[in-house]
């Protein structure tokens, strides 16, 4: 037996520990955040529950875990990807003291609280804590239950790297339910295939050598040394559990595209082209590093055939909200109607930009006047130039609403010079008489000019 001063002693340390913890309350300090300062509340509240329940003080213990819950589950709901561990143990230790209180179904009931609140690849995190803690209860129909819901949780979320997260923490806690540890799924048929059959390690390691290959050549030798593995049946399947299980990897789809390529055209005619793609987009990758416009200019000139490439065309307006790549796109555009030398002279000088477009307009020159737009992007900002040209391409275009470019020439008027002003409404006038199709709006946006003369 031991002595009762070691128990006295032990007792009064743990009540000393308690009234420290009492004291320890954190305050808001100067240039902290909200959750930062929200977090080290919650904890503050999760320890102080552990000390009251230490000494005995089992309605204040579950008051304050029930603080520390509440406070982690509106942290979790707002930041799951660094909350949601924090609310899993206040969850955890919510659960061990309602479950001692006898109340097991309070416990169950905050956990579908705090689920409730969530994404849904976050639910079936929180659901396979509460499936291990219902296994440590010898629950066996919740343990299946929450497995199987979270399951269904990480299928219904849309965001790739979350559902990938929440499938590979299911699988892991399907593996060791059906291996008997922690018991409690006898079953595991009823889960997704991505939850239960294997996953070969060699197809691991094929996926490696793909997502890692330093360039297109070392992915064409893997392909020539694994197509057919991973063209038949197995393969196809591991394939498929991968994407589910790795659905934020993005090179595997591309693996996939890949090989229903080679299963239809055959391997060497889709290398061949594969190839021709990646050469085409080094060469590309190489002109848009060019580090001056000299350097952009030489680059193009001793490649022709990049620029009259209508991959090229088709890479770069495929990222309209890039600048660079649009200005790029203008150059493109602009090459296929004049001579190279030229293009670079208007990317460089905003006078001769002006006069060109300027000239475009007189022509009706719509795509001459659009490149110039995109590959000498300060045309839209000189004074009545910009507006002007701007309002005027939208009146050449199709759009079905001209308030635009109404909105556009008033800010020419209001910018432009007399001689401006008026050279400008003789230019769409005269294109009025050559485009009768569009005279109203031309000369609607003449009279905007004149009317502020």
């Amino acid at each position: 037996m031991l002595p009762r001063t070691f128990v006295t002693t032990h007792a009064t340390l743990r009540r000393l520990d308690l009234v420290a913890t009492q004291h320890s309350r954190p305050t808001t300090r100067t240039g902290t955040s909200h959750d930062d300062a929200a977090a080290e509340l919650a904890a503050w509240w999760n320890n102080l529950a552990i000390r009251q329940a230490e000494v005995g003080q089992r309605t204040e213990a579950l008051h304050s875990i029930t603080e520390a819950v509440t406070h982690h589950r509106q942290l979790a709901q707002a930041n799951p990807a660094a909350f949601l561990p924090n609310l899993a143990t206040s969850l955890n230790n919510l659960a061990n003291q309602l479950a001692a209180a006898g109340q097991q179904a309070q416990a169950v009931a905050a956990y579908d609280q705090a689920v409730a609140q969530l994404r849904p690849a976050a639910q079936a995190e929180l659901l396979l804590h509460r499936a291990r803690w219902r296994a440590e209860q010898g629950d066996t129909d919740g343990v299946g239950d929450d497995v199987r819901r979270a399951a269904t949780a990480a299928d219904d979320d849309d965001d790739p790297a979350w559902a990938g997260r929440a499938r590979r923490a299911v699988r892991a806690v399907a593996e060791d339910l059906a291996t008997g540890e922690p018991a409690g799924l006898s079953r595991v048929d009823s889960l997704p295939a991505w939850a239960r059959e294997p996953l070969p390690d060699q197809l691991l390691e094929t996926l490696n050598r793909w997502t890692n290959a330093p360039g297109w050549a070392s992915r064409e030798d893997l392909l020539r040394e694994c197509h057919a593995d991973l063209l038949d049946d197995p393969g196809q399947r591991a394939l498929h559990l991968a994407e589910a299980l790795y659905s934020e990897v993005e090179e595997i789809p591309e693996l996939r595209w890949v090989l229903g390529q080679i299963a239809e055209h055959g391997l060497e005619p889709v290398l061949a082209e594969m190839r021709a793609g990646h050469a085409h987009t080094e060469l590309l990758d190489q002109w848009l590093a060019a580090a001056t416009w000299a350097d952009s200019h030489e680059f193009a000139r001793r490649h022709p055939q990049l620029l009259a490439d209508p991959r090229t065309a088709a890479t770069l307006e495929a990222h309209p909200d890039d600048p660079m790549l649009v200005q790029h796109l203008g150059i493109v555009r602009l090459a296929a109607r004049l001579p190279l030398d030229d293009v670079y002279d208007l990317v460089i000088d905003p006078t001769m930009a002006v006069d060109a477009a300027m000239g475009a307009v007189e022509e009706g020159d719509v795509a001459t006047l659009t490149g110039l737009l995109l590959a000498a992007p300060h045309l839209g900002s000189v004074p009545f130039a910009g507006p002007y040209l701007l309002g005027t391409l939208l009146a050449l275009s199709d759009a079905a609403d001209q308030g635009g470019a109404e909105e556009q020439m008033r800010s020419a008027a209001d910018q432009g010079t007399e001689t401006q002003r008026a050279a400008g409404a003789a230019r769409l006038s005269s294109l009025a008489r050559r485009l009768p199709h569009l005279a109203d709006r031309l000369i609607l946006l003449a009279g905007i000019l004149t009317a502020s003369a």
